[in-house]
């Protein structure tokens, strides 16, 4: 029974994570010159309003098709984070075609995040 329970715990939480994107040195462009609009969530594993506001990132993803939702880790993709000028962790950038419409520093409650959503993207 454990090793079942284990086996189907294993498929949804894959499952879950599916919609959120990993950005690197590899696919950085190409996610930033996507037409969609796009959410990035910088983070550090090391730090807890991160790892509180991650849960809500990813519930997010699976409520709103539309938008592209991306993780960032600063420490690992430190290069990205400098580029992105971030200075505080979390922070969540909101992007479209490239471009920066704005940004958030700080964990950010599931109204907060779509209130943002609706603020930068109307939608």
């Amino acid at each position: 029974m454990g090793r079942y329970l284990f086996l189907i715990i294993s498929v949804l939480s894959c499952s879950l994570s599916a919609e959120v994107m990993r950005m690197n040195q590899q696919n950085g462009e190409e996610i930033l010159s996507s037409t969609r609009p796009t959410i990035v969530d910088v983070y550090a594993d090391w730090c807890p309003p991160c790892a509180q506001f991650g849960p809500i990132f990813s519930d997010m993803s699976d409520e709103r098709e539309a938008i592209q939702f991306v993780k960032l880790n600063a420490d690992q993709e430190p290069e990205l984070a400098r580029k992105f000028r971030i200075k505080a962790l979390p922070t969540t950038l909101f992007l479209k075609g490239g471009k920066e419409l704005g940004r958030k520093a700080g964990s950010m409650s599931k109204e907060d995040l779509e209130a943002a959503i609706h603020h930068y993207f109307k939608n």
